[in-house]
Formats: structure tokens, C-alpha cells, sequence
């Protein structure tokens, strides 16, 4: 009788390509669910970021910041007193303070709201934000504040 240790060559070469099909199937999910993180941060860093300038809007002592009936002012980072609470994007880089910024807008009483967003690399070169286009930053209106809002810039 035949003493029979290991795995034949076909049955290695079965195994190897299971483990194959599977890694092509599971590979892009798992590439996509990372992204769509990403997109969630980003959206939340946003809306918590819009939260804040809507809080402040309706405090008298920042109504100085803030635009008067017909008109709209564009209220950023920068400023210390906003978007404090903007720390990374999901890639480690920090937002701009000068390309995070919500325009507040007054008609008829009625308070309107735009965001743009924008995270830079070392290299000062655009990453991650909420914007229109994925060439530039663009304000988005809060109605249309969602995942498709979220965009990685193709600045070169």
C-alpha cells in the first residue's frame, strides 16, 4: 500500500483558482465600500460644517458675519469662528479654510444655503470636497447635499 502525503498538483491548482475568482468578485465591492466611507465622511464633515454656520446665522451676536435682506455673503473656514470642526478628509489631508465655505443667502426672510468644500494635499493640489464639478470647486445648494455632491477633483 501506497503511503500518500500533501495535495495532488490539480487539486492546488483547483484551490488557487477558487481563491482567484473569488478575489476578482470581491475586489471591486470591497474597493467600493471603502469610497462610499469616504463619501460619508466628507458628507458628514459638510453638513456639520453647514450645521454650524446655520446655528450661528440666527445668533445676534454673529449677525455681523451674516448678510442683510437681498443679499448673500459667502462665509469661510478661514474665519475662526466657523468650520472649527473641520479636522481631515478620509485620506489624512487637511480642508482649506479659504475653499470651505457656505454662502448665506436673504430673500424674503427666508435663508438660503450653498457649501463648497475642499481638502489639499502637501502639494496644495485639490483631493476630496463637496462641489459642482470635479475640475473646480462650485457651490452646491444644501437641497442638493448628498453622496453625488461628494467628488475626488481631477486637478492635475
Amino acid at each position: 500500500m501506497k503511503n500518500k502525503k500533501g495535495f495532488t498538483l490539480v487539486e492546488l491548482i483547483v484551490v488557487i483558482t477558487l481563491i482567484a475568482i473569488v478575489a476578482v468578485i470581491a475586489t471591486p465591492n470591497v474597493i467600493k465600500m471603502v469610497d462610499n466611507g469616504r463619501k460619508e465622511q466628507i458628507l458628514t464633515d459638510a453638513e456639520n460644517f453647514l450645521s454650524d454656520v446655520k446655528y450661528k446665522s440666527k445668533l445676534i451676536k454673529y449677525e455681523e458675519y451674516f448678510p442683510t435682506e437681498g443679499r448673500c455673503k459667502e462665509i469661510c473656514a478661514s474665519n475662526s469662528l466657523f468650520g472649527q470642526d473641520l479636522d481631515d478628509d478620509p485620506d489624512g489631508n487637511l480642508y482649506s479654510p479659504d475653499e470651505c465655505c457656505v454662502k448665506v443667502c436673504i430673500n424674503a426672510g427666508v435663508y438660503n444655503y450653498s457649501i463648497k468644500l475642499a481638502s489639499t494635499n502637501a502639494e496644495n493640489k485639490k483631493i476630496w470636497g463637496i462641489s459642482s464639478s470635479t475640475t473646480e470647486v462650485g457651490y452646491v445648494s444644501e437641497a442638493n447635499l448628498n453622496k453625488d455632491a461628494v467628488v475626488r477633483f481631477n486637478i492635475d
